[in-house]
């Protein structure tokens, strides 16, 4: 009688390993084919993304084991895995890991399951390898995944290593989000962990829904402070004793408001480009040097005016990490008011004064001014920094042959609202 419950306490023992190591649940596959098999899977407590997975078919009772050579996706509990080719950039937080002399970060092509995190005009997918490394995938529509990056990058000096991290991850998601105004930054401030990335992948797909984002998507519109110091050169000609007059280049303050304008769509060629609109306030004054106009008169002059100026921009950016050198071109309308520019006679001989408006009574001067300019400049995040090189026309309207052209250097910074 003892033999008994000795065999089935033996039995318990034997079968606690195999009850152990099996795990089956209701999931489904669906082949390479098309066809979709529901069932249950061997479902491990997963830490690695599965690259194969055992699945027993619900009608026949039938295992078979599945790679992602058989499989484009299968779920299991409330996960689900789709099958890609994708381009993989291989990385490590483990800085002995990226020295080591047999680690290479030059990307390949492999085909993974990748689980999704969450679905809408934006996909996350998640991957984890067989080293506990973690990486991200976006999709947009029907695209294929492409891989949010995280670039390690050695740097030698001497006998010592130093391992310099790259965030890529934060401009591509930039790019991808622009047209969401709530959440359009760049780069995206946004760590590469999973719930962070889900959040912002979520709040761009539940953007757009209301009227406001409706009318964003296609461009987005950043409101731009701005302010710096102009440098202007005028340099009267023709038949005018200003012309005879040495006249310094002007230096001052000029600010303003405006607005930048991008494409919230398209690919990256496209997304480069911009236009800046906006206004420059500036408030010019210079007196001229001295002029003997003959043995006992003395001319002097000074221009001494406001001026409104509206520039239209387009410019093109060349995107180097995080900074974004552009360069621009654009037309220039400037508005004259508060014009009080005058010419002055000294007579030696008797101590007279003769004081009129420069250039001579008749003399018509220019309210509104055309001219075009170039820019060089340098982005970062919301700031920018440009230099803008202006011509216009003249300053005065004559048909008594003075020319006044204006040449204007400016050097601008904005901050991006």
């Amino acid at each position: 009688m003892k033999l008994i419950p000795g065999l089935l306490s033996l039995f318990c023992v034997l079968s606690v390993p195999v009850l152990a190591q099996e795990n089956l649940q209701n999931g489904y596959v669906v082949t390479a084919s098309g066809d979709t098999l529901r069932g249950r899977i061997e479902q491990q407590e997963w830490v690695a993304t599965p690259g194969r997975i055992v699945f027993m078919d619900g009608r026949t009772g039938q295992r078979a084991e599945y790679t992602t050579l058989q499989l484009s996706a299968f779920g299991v509990r409330d996960e689900v895995y789709r099958g890609y080719t994708v381009k993989l950039y291989p990385y490590s937080r483990d800085p002995g890991v990226v020295t080591a002399s047999n680690w290479s970060s030059h990307p390949y092509d492999t085909t993974i399951f990748l689980r999704l995190i969450t679905r809408g005009r934006l996909s996350l997918w998640g991957y984890q390898d067989s080293t506990d490394v973690v990486y991200f995938f976006i999709q947009k529509g029907q695209q294929p995944p492409v891989q949010l990056r995280v670039q390690d990058r050695v740097v030698v000096h001497g006998a010592a290593s130093t391992v310099i991290t790259d965030d890529v991850y934060k401009f591509q998601l930039a790019d991808y989000v622009a047209a969401c105004s709530k959440i359009a930054e760049r780069p995206e401030p946004v760590a590469y962990e999973e719930n962070a990335l889900k959040t912002l992948i979520d709040t761009y797909n539940q953007c757009g829904g209301g009227s406001e984002n409706r009318g964003r998507r296609r461009f987005v519109a950043h409101v731009l402070v701005l302010g710096g110091g102009l440098q202007s050169a005028v340099k009267p000609g023709g038949k005018s004793d200003a012309t005879y007059a040495h006249w310094p280049a002007f230096s001052g303050p000029t600010g303003g408001l405006g607005v930048w304008i991008s494409p919230a769509r398209g690919n990256k060629a496209r997304r480069r480009w911009g236009l800046v609109i906006d206004a420059l306030y500036d408030d010019f004054m210079v007196n001229s040097g001295i002029f003997h106009k003959n043995y006992y008169q003395i001319y002097t002059g000074k221009m001494d005016y406001m001026e409104v100026k509206g520039n239209i921009q387009l410019r093109y950016a060349f995107p180097i990490g995080d900074f974004r050198p552009f360069l621009g071109v654009g037309f220039s309308n400037s508005l004259i008011f508060s014009n009080s520019s005058s010419q002055k006679y000294f007579d030696q001989s008797d101590h007279t004064v003769i004081r009129q408006s420069l250039f001579g009574p008749g003399v018509q001067w220019a309210m509104y001014r055309p001219g075009g300019f170039g820019v060089i400049g340098l982005a970062w995040k919301r700031w920018s920094l440009e230099a803008r090189y202006e011509q216009t026309m003249p300053l005065v309207n004559t048909t008594s042959g003075i020319k006044v052209p204006v040449t204007n250097l400016y050097a601008l910074a904005a901050f991006a609202f």
